[in-house]
């Protein structure tokens, strides 16, 4: 599982490299060992490994890396569109 975190400048892109109009990322992809309890559907029951607050990433985790630099969408904001 991963969860968004605070990246450090190494891991983030600097501002400059960030395309016009585009946010600038301040989180990344920390990979996170969890326990599972029951699965239904798409349903998974967390038993340990998350903290209250975490961020889990659901999007784009097919690609994701641990250390990625994210754009966290807002709450209730539909995921953009993939390409083909």
């Amino acid at each position: 599982m991963y969860v968004a975190d605070a990246g450090t400048p190494e891991e983030l892109p600097p501002p400059e490299a960030t395309p016009d109009g585009m946010p600038v990322p301040d989180q990344v992809a920390r990979q996170q060992a969890v326990t599972l309890g029951d699965i239904q559907g798409n349903d998974y029951e967390v038993l340990e490994g998350l903290d209250p607050g975490d961020v889990v990433v659901v999007s784009g985790i097919l690609n994701l890396q641990n250390g990625m630099p994210l754009l966290p969408q807002g709450e209730g904001e539909p995921p953009e569109a993939e390409d083909p």
